[in-house]
Protein backbone atom coordinates (compact mmCIF):
# COMPACT_ATOMS: atom_id res chain seq x y z
CA UNK A 1 0.00 0.00 0.00
CA UNK A 2 2.72 2.68 1.39
CA UNK A 3 4.54 1.72 -2.17
CA UNK A 4 1.56 2.47 -4.26
CA UNK A 5 0.94 5.60 -2.34
CA UNK A 6 4.48 7.22 -3.32
CA UNK A 7 4.33 5.81 -7.03
CA UNK A 8 0.66 7.62 -6.84
CA UNK A 9 1.72 10.72 -5.90
CA UNK A 10 4.77 11.04 -7.98
CA UNK A 11 2.37 10.64 -11.19
CA UNK A 12 0.16 12.92 -10.12
CA UNK A 13 2.96 15.51 -9.37
CA UNK A 14 4.23 14.79 -12.57
CA UNK A 15 0.71 14.71 -14.78
CA UNK A 16 0.17 18.34 -13.05
CA UNK A 17 4.14 19.55 -14.61
CA UNK A 18 5.27 20.23 -11.13
CA UNK A 19 8.54 19.61 -9.23
CA UNK A 20 9.21 18.86 -6.01
CA UNK A 21 10.30 22.42 -5.50
CA UNK A 22 7.18 23.41 -6.46
CA UNK A 23 5.15 21.21 -4.49
CA UNK A 24 7.09 21.45 -1.06
CA UNK A 25 6.60 25.69 -1.95
CA UNK A 26 3.19 25.39 -2.29
CA UNK A 27 2.49 22.17 0.35
CA UNK A 28 5.03 23.82 3.01
CA UNK A 29 6.59 20.54 3.13
CA UNK A 30 10.49 19.85 2.53
CA UNK A 31 11.81 18.86 -0.60
CA UNK A 32 13.57 16.01 1.06
CA UNK A 33 10.18 14.68 3.29
CA UNK A 34 8.34 14.79 -0.30
CA UNK A 35 11.06 12.49 -2.33
CA UNK A 36 10.91 10.27 0.34
CA UNK A 37 7.16 9.33 0.37
CA UNK A 38 7.35 9.26 -3.56
CA UNK A 39 9.74 6.65 -3.17
CA UNK A 40 8.10 5.23 -0.29
CA UNK A 41 10.50 5.63 2.12
CA UNK A 42 8.56 6.89 4.49
CA UNK A 43 4.59 6.72 5.77
CA UNK A 44 2.82 10.69 5.76
CA UNK A 45 0.90 11.96 8.04
CA UNK A 46 -2.94 12.71 7.03
CA UNK A 47 -1.95 16.57 7.94
CA UNK A 48 0.56 16.24 5.39
CA UNK A 49 -1.10 14.19 2.75
CA UNK A 50 -3.99 16.81 3.26
CA UNK A 51 -1.37 19.26 2.60
CA UNK A 52 0.32 17.82 -0.59
CA UNK A 53 -2.99 17.41 -1.57
CA UNK A 54 -4.14 20.82 -1.45
CA UNK A 55 -0.62 21.65 -3.52
CA UNK A 56 -2.26 19.37 -6.19
CA UNK A 57 -5.79 20.57 -6.00
CA UNK A 58 -7.16 17.20 -5.35
CA UNK A 59 -9.03 15.32 -2.45
CA UNK A 60 -6.64 13.05 -0.61
CA UNK A 61 -8.78 10.26 -1.42
CA UNK A 62 -7.59 10.35 -4.99
CA UNK A 63 -3.93 8.93 -3.86
CA UNK A 64 -5.45 6.21 -2.90
CA UNK A 65 -7.41 3.00 -4.98
CA UNK A 66 -10.79 3.59 -6.22
CA UNK A 67 -13.48 1.63 -5.54
CA UNK A 68 -16.48 1.08 -8.43
CA UNK A 69 -19.73 1.42 -5.55
CA UNK A 70 -22.86 2.80 -7.15
CA UNK A 71 -23.99 5.91 -5.00
CA UNK A 72 -26.24 4.79 -2.07
CA UNK A 73 -25.69 1.09 -2.11
CA UNK A 74 -24.22 -1.41 0.75
CA UNK A 75 -20.35 -0.96 0.87
CA UNK A 76 -18.84 -4.71 1.46
CA UNK A 77 -15.73 -4.41 3.78
CA UNK A 78 -13.72 -6.73 0.83
CA UNK A 79 -14.41 -2.89 -1.13
CA UNK A 80 -13.67 -0.53 1.37
CA UNK A 81 -10.25 1.88 0.70
CA UNK A 82 -7.55 1.78 3.51
CA UNK A 83 -5.48 3.67 4.43
CA UNK A 84 -1.91 2.94 6.63
CA UNK A 85 -0.33 5.84 7.51
CA UNK A 86 1.60 7.19 10.65
CA UNK A 87 4.18 4.23 10.56
CA UNK A 88 1.06 1.93 10.09
CA UNK A 89 0.24 2.09 13.76
CA UNK A 90 -3.62 3.80 12.70
CA UNK A 91 -5.52 2.71 9.75
CA UNK A 92 -8.18 4.23 8.35
CA UNK A 93 -10.88 2.75 6.31
CA UNK A 94 -13.33 4.52 4.62
CA UNK A 95 -16.95 3.36 5.07
CA UNK A 96 -18.36 5.50 2.56
CA UNK A 97 -15.96 6.51 -0.08
CA UNK A 98 -18.60 7.94 -2.30
CA UNK A 99 -17.47 11.52 -2.75
CA UNK A 100 -19.31 14.72 -2.23
CA UNK A 101 -21.53 13.85 0.75
CA UNK A 102 -21.89 16.05 3.76
CA UNK A 103 -20.13 13.33 6.26
CA UNK A 104 -17.48 11.12 6.25
CA UNK A 105 -17.57 7.60 8.33
CA UNK A 106 -14.16 5.86 8.96
CA UNK A 107 -13.20 3.25 11.13
CA UNK A 108 -9.74 3.69 12.88
CA UNK A 109 -7.81 1.16 13.83
CA UNK A 110 -5.64 2.77 16.36
CA UNK A 111 -2.49 0.93 17.81
CA UNK A 112 -0.77 0.98 21.02
CA UNK A 113 1.01 3.76 21.56
CA UNK A 114 -0.22 5.50 18.10
CA UNK A 115 -1.46 9.59 18.64
CA UNK A 116 -2.32 11.79 16.08
CA UNK A 117 -0.30 14.34 17.11
CA UNK A 118 -2.06 17.72 17.86
CA UNK A 119 -4.52 19.32 15.45
CA UNK A 120 -4.88 22.69 15.79
CA UNK A 121 -8.37 22.58 14.37
CA UNK A 122 -10.47 22.67 11.23
CA UNK A 123 -13.90 23.55 9.72
CA UNK A 124 -16.61 21.30 10.88
CA UNK A 125 -17.52 18.79 13.33
CA UNK A 126 -16.15 15.16 14.31
CA UNK A 127 -17.85 12.00 15.98
CA UNK A 128 -15.93 9.23 17.66
CA UNK A 129 -17.56 6.02 18.93
CA UNK A 130 -15.36 3.29 20.72
CA UNK A 131 -15.99 0.01 19.97
CA UNK A 132 -13.23 -1.87 21.23
CA UNK A 133 -10.25 -0.57 23.47
CA UNK A 134 -9.67 2.62 25.26
CA UNK A 135 -8.63 6.63 24.02
CA UNK A 136 -7.44 9.38 25.45
CA UNK A 137 -8.96 12.54 23.57
CA UNK A 138 -7.71 16.48 24.27
CA UNK A 139 -10.32 19.10 23.05
CA UNK A 140 -8.59 22.44 24.15
CA UNK A 141 -6.92 22.11 27.27
CA UNK A 142 -9.34 19.13 28.88
CA UNK A 143 -8.93 15.54 28.07
CA UNK A 144 -10.96 12.79 28.56
CA UNK A 145 -10.67 9.08 28.54
CA UNK A 146 -13.13 7.00 27.02
CA UNK A 147 -14.07 2.96 27.31
CA UNK A 148 -15.49 0.77 24.37
CA UNK A 149 -19.05 2.05 24.10
CA UNK A 150 -18.23 5.14 24.98
CA UNK A 151 -18.51 8.63 22.14
CA UNK A 152 -17.30 11.99 21.86
CA UNK A 153 -19.18 14.75 19.52
CA UNK A 154 -17.21 17.79 19.23
CA UNK A 155 -16.47 21.37 17.42
CA UNK A 156 -13.57 20.29 15.05
CA UNK A 157 -12.19 24.19 15.08
CA UNK A 158 -10.85 23.40 18.67
CA UNK A 159 -7.28 22.46 18.68
CA UNK A 160 -7.77 18.64 19.28
CA UNK A 161 -5.81 14.83 19.59
CA UNK A 162 -5.98 11.09 20.22
CA UNK A 163 -3.95 8.74 21.90
CA UNK A 164 -4.25 4.81 22.40
CA UNK A 165 -2.14 4.36 26.03
CA UNK A 166 -2.95 0.95 25.77
CA UNK A 167 -1.11 -1.92 24.47
CA UNK A 168 -3.85 -3.71 22.52
CA UNK A 169 -5.60 -1.63 19.65
CA UNK A 170 -8.23 0.64 19.54
CA UNK A 171 -10.80 0.52 17.14
CA UNK A 172 -13.83 3.78 16.87
CA UNK A 173 -15.94 4.60 14.39
CA UNK A 174 -15.06 8.19 13.10
CA UNK A 175 -17.41 10.50 11.49
CA UNK A 176 -16.40 14.07 10.40
CA UNK A 177 -18.12 16.92 8.89
CA UNK A 178 -16.65 18.16 6.01
CA UNK A 179 -15.34 15.04 4.52
CA UNK A 180 -11.65 15.37 4.26
CA UNK A 181 -10.42 11.88 2.55
CA UNK A 182 -13.01 11.58 0.71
Amino acid sequence: MLEQLGITIKGIRESKGLTLKNVSEMSGLSIGFLSQIERSKTDPSIASLKKIAEAFKVKINDFFEKVSIEENIIIKKSERSKLFLDNSKVVYELLSPIRDRKMEPILKTIGPNATSGRVDGHEGEEFAFVLAGKLEISLGEKTYDLEEGDSVYFDASQPHSYRNREKENCVCIWVVTPPTLS
